[in-house]
């Protein structure tokens, strides 16, 4: 269990060394409280975890709340599992946000699924599903369904899209 009352007080490890204090005095804020457990054997190891904030705050990205949750079984190997988050009360690229949530569930230490959601009061509403997966220093991420509604209008994707990125920092996108 970690409990950290003040993120601001972890202000001074995570900055940059010629960045002035005065540019990082309102950049963290906020209460964090995350409880885990690892156990198994170094065979087949399991790890459950879940974190709790409030009143967060960081580089312009606040949340009154947050809750997550973490599951992940063979860790070491072929890991499997699930990882969600929701938050409260978000103000995001100065757009606020009654709720913004998602979950990836890992299939394999080469794939995983996402969702993720955000709403605004019924006048904004954004969605996204899809798949992620790597191979051979290539990571690929199938967008199956991304839609929008802001106000009267909606937007959806048209079929499904497929962004690729290689090693050598090459970006393939297919029909967005």
């Amino acid at each position: 269990t970690a409990i950290v009352d003040s993120l601001g007080g972890l202000r001074r490890y995570l900055s940059k060394a010629n960045e002035p204090d005065s540019a990082a005095a309102d950049s963290l804020t906020g209460y964090i409280e995350v409880r885990g457990t690892l156990g198994g054997t170094l065979d087949k190891l399991t790890l459950t975890d879940s974190v709790r904030a409030s009143n967060f705050f960081m580089n312009g990205i606040s949340a009154d709340s947050i809750v997550g949750s973490m599951s992940i079984t063979d860790l070491l190997h072929a890991r499997r599992g699930t990882i969600g988050a929701l938050a409260g009360a978000v103000v995001l690229g100065g757009v606020e946000f009654d709720s913004v949530g998602g979950r990836v569930d890992i299939e394999d230490s080469t794939h995983a699924r996402f969702r993720l959601g955000a709403r605004n009061r019924d006048v904004i509403a954004a969605s996204a599903s899809g798949g992620v997966s790597s191979a051979g220093g290539e990571r690929v991420a199938v967008v199956d369904s991304l839609a929008a509604t802001i106000g009267e209008s909606q937007w959806r994707l048209a079929s499904r899209a497929t962004i690729a990125l290689d090693t050598a920092g090459g970006i393939r996108v297919d029909s967005l």
